[in-house]
């Protein structure tokens, strides 16, 4: 990116090429340049002296000791050449705002034949007639000229809406990085507004591949998602925004009343899908304030559909349920589309107090707060009583292989 802004900006189509072989943290001799981009000696030093007078090239002379002529040795300087770019777009920016402005608040006329412009007052001093053709002024619409104008905005922010600060900073165009050390933060604007910021021991990005990579206690704010971990890859689209970023080590998400705790955890912000893995465990509070949490070793949320996959020894607290399966589904409301459906699959148990169910599959609601067994089922309950639809004591051992449904909403334990 850093390139072809340099290349556009200051040194033309012409001799496109010389950005390139500039682009080494060591200086070139000014005789190889000129041989590689095909041209003469004094070519090549003519677009050397143009990028010099920006202050963007440094050089350094050696004597031939044969000839006794000198030659130079020439490389970019790349902090400034970012001041440079910097400098320039906003100038750019300014003068395209104004132009919006002028073409908002003022009327404009225009020759159909000639296609010559005129602004309000010289079109009254030629009393709306060309000079050239004597055709009479017509008002320009100037609509579609301020749309271009915005276009052109919008472009400049892509290219200026991100900050990098750190205690180093090294630049290679060779390789298209950016690296900073010792406290770095950097930010992505919207409007003037930061919508992503990362802090991190270390940050490096890749211009090419569009990846930011952040090392040593990595802190992500973005939107209402804040991230913790020990390393992170970020995946950015030409415009800046993440579209995929990769948590590893310690990895935390808080968003809101939720919590979610992690080995690795992958984020998807197109699709608003979070994957967790190894040693996941969430947290959430629910609309009545109470607490549901799910220990793990897999975990995948599905935040448009509002679902929840766990797999590998899944744990699940909620008030005083605790239940435990090899998968489980957490599946919302259809009218509040809220989580208030938990499917356990496997040989799964539930258990509350002296109470304990298990079943090849079982079902948890929360709002009415019941669970359904299903596939030899087994159930155990000491010293209960007001349990209701639950079956009476028998002498058959076997396990059940039907449906049972429990209620505990009015059940009550009591101890002798």
């Amino acid at each position: 990116m850093l390139n072809k802004l340099l290349e556009e900006i200051i040194v033309g189509k012409s001799a496109e090429g010389i950005v390139g072989l500039l682009n080494t943290p060591k200086y070139v001799n000014e005789f190889v340049i000129a041989k590689k981009l095909g041209i003469t000696i004094n070519q090549t030093r003519n677009i050397l002296y143009k990028i010099s007078d920006y202050g963007l090239v440094s050089s350094i002379r050696k004597k031939d000791k044969k000839k006794g002529w000198y030659t130079y040795f020439w490389k970019f300087e790349i902090l400034k050449c970012l001041e440079f770019l910097k400098d320039f777009l906003m100038k750019n920016k300014m003068q395209i705002q104004e132009e919006i402005n002028l073409r908002k608040s003022k009327v404009f006329y225009v020759c159909e034949s000639c296609g010559l412009e005129y602004g309000e007052d010289e079109a009254l001093l030629m009393n709306f007639t060309c000079d050239e053709c004597g055709e009479i002024f017509t008002v320009k619409d100037s609509s579609k000229l301020i749309k271009d104008f915005e276009r052109s905005l919008l472009k400049i922010d892509d290219k200026s809406k991100s900050t990098v600060k750190a205690n180093i900073i090294k630049v290679s165009i060779l390789e298209n990085k950016i690296k900073a050390n010792g406290n770095t933060s950097s930010a992505i604007f919207e409007n003037k507004t930061p919508t992503v910021t990362i802090k991190a021991d270390e940050q490096e990005f890749d211009m090419d591949s569009n990846m930011i990579t952040a090392v040593g206690n990595v802190v992500i704010d973005y939107q209402d998602i804040k991230t913790n971990s020990d390393s992170a890859k970020i995946k950015v689209d030409e415009s800046g925004k993440p579209k995929l970023v990769n948590l590893v080590g310690s990895a935390r998400v808080t968003q809101g009343k939720n919590i979610v705790n992690a080995t690795n955890l992958l984020f998807n912000p197109v699709s608003n899908e979070l994957i967790a893995t190894g040693n996941a465990k969430s947290e959430t509070i629910l609309d009545d304030m109470t607490q549901v949490t799910i220990w793990s070793d897999y975990q995948q949320f599905d935040q448009t559909s509002n679902t929840l996959i766990t797999s590998g020894r899944v744990k699940i607290v909620y008030k005083d349920y605790i239940a435990t399966g090899p998968k489980a589904i957490f599946l919302p409301d259809a009218k509040t589309k809220k989580p208030n459906k938990i499917l356990f699959m496997g040989r799964s148990k539930i258990q509350e107090g002296s109470r304990i169910v298990e079943a090849d599959k079982l079902e948890m609601t929360v709002e009415p707060k019941t669970f359904t067994a299903e596939g030899n089922v087994r159930s155990q309950f000491t010293q209960v009583s007001g349990l209701k639809n639950s079956k009476p004591k028998t002498n058959n051992k076997k396990p059940s292989t039907h449906e049972d449904v429990y209620d505990f909403s009015d059940s009550k334990s009591e101890s002798n």
